[in-house]
C-alpha cells in the first residue's frame, strides 16, 4: 500500500524515468531529516565605477559566497583603473582563499560595458571537504562607467546555506517538490502510474483493490499525464471531485434564495388574509 514512483538524483534532482529497474521502491519524503546546501555559482554586480577617476585608483569591494557545504566565505574584489581608456582591472581575493583571480572590465564610449559577464575561480586553503576550487560567475550586465561617485557592489549571489525539508508540493505530473528552510526547492521524485488496456477486466481484491487477470492485460507504468496515463490532483480527498469551499458558498446562497422565495409566499397569504376581512 505504498506509492511507487522515480526517486530523483539527490545532488542534481534529476528523475530518470527510463531506469530500466523501475519505479520497485516506495517514495520516501524524508521531511525534517534531508538538508542540502547550495554553492554560489553567480553573483552579480550594480551601479557606477567613476569615469573621472586618475588611473591607478581602486574601488574596494566585498561581498559573501558559500560552498558546496553551505559555509561561507569572504571574497574581496579590488577595482583599478587601468592606463587603457575604459578599462578597469579587477582582482578578487579572500581570508580563506589560496591566490587570487583577476579580470578586466571594458566600457564603451557612452560607458556602457561590453564585458558583462567575468568568470571568477578561488582556491579554499581548508575546503574541509568541499568542491575546491569554488567557480562562479560575476555578472557586469548593468555596471557603469559614467563621470560620478564609484558606487559598485554586490546585489545577488545565488548560494545558500544548509536547509532542512520543510514540507512539499505535487504537481500534476505528479512531481514531488521538496520546500526547505532555506528558500530552496529541489525535485524529489515522482509518482508513477499504471495503466492496463482493460481496466473492467481487472479483479477485484476489495476495499476499493483491483488486481490484474489475464483479461485486464498487461500494466504499463508511465508518468502521470503521459502515454494515455491520467494526472494526479493534489489536495483532494479521493473520490472528491468538487471544491468544499465553493459548494457550500452556493449551499448558502441558495438556501437565502429559498427564504427570500417563501417570505413572497407569506406576503401574499398576509394580504389574501387582509382582503377577506374587510368584508366583516
Amino acid at each position: 500500500m505504498r506509492v511507487c514512483g522515480w526517486t530523483a538524483d539527490p545532488v542534481t534532482g534529476f528523475v530518470d524515468i527510463n531506469n530500466p529497474v523501475g519505479p520497485t521502491s516506495e517514495l520516501v519524503i524524508p521531511i525534517g531529516t534531508l538538508s542540502i546546501a547550495r554553492q554560489t555559482a553567480n553573483a552579480s554586480y550594480q551601479a557606477n565605477l567613476d569615469a573621472s577617476a586618475a588611473t591607478g585608483a581602486t574601488v574596494d569591494t566585498s561581498f559573501t559566497l558559500f560552498d558546496s557545504l553551505g559555509t561561507t566565505h569572504q571574497v574581496d574584489l579590488t577595482f583599478t583603473k587601468s592606463a587603457v581608456a575604459g578599462q578597469w582591472d579587477w582582482t578578487a581575493t579572500g581570508p580563506d582563499f589560496t591566490g587570487s583571480d583577476t579580470g578586466t572590465l571594458v566600457f564603451d564610449a557612452n560607458g556602457q560595458i561590453t564585458t558583462p559577464s567575468q568568470p571568477l575561480s578561488l582556491t579554499l586553503t581548508n575546503p574541509n571537504g568541499a568542491i575546491n576550487p569554488i567557480d562562479l560567475q560575476l555578472d557586469f550586465s548593468i555596471v557603469t562607467q559614467l563621470a560620478g561617485d564609484s558606487t559598485i557592489q554586490v546585489v545577488y549571489q545565488d548560494g545558500m546555506p544548509m536547509g532542512s525539508l520543510d514540507s512539499f508540493t505535487i504537481d500534476a505530473q505528479g512531481i514531488v517538490t521538496g520546500v526547505f528552510g532555506n528558500g530552496m526547492t529541489q525535485t524529489l521524485g515522482q509518482i508513477a502510474l499504471a495503466r492496463v488496456p482493460n481496466p473492467g477486466g481487472m479483479t477485484r481484491l476489495g476495499d476499493n483493490l483491483y488486481g490484474l487477470s489475464a483479461n485486464s492485460g498487461i500494466a504499463v507504468v508511465t508518468p502521470p499525464g503521459s502515454s494515455g496515463s491520467g494526472e494526479v490532483a493534489s489536495g483532494y480527498l479521493e473520490m472528491s471531485n468538487v471544491d468544499l469551499a465553493s459548494e457550500f458558498a452556493d449551499l448558502v446562497i441558495t438556501q437565502r434564495g429559498f427564504q427570500a422565495n417563501s417570505r413572497v409566499i407569506t406576503t401574499a397569504d398576509e394580504m389574501l388574509q387582509d382582503v377577506l376581512t374587510l368584508k366583516r
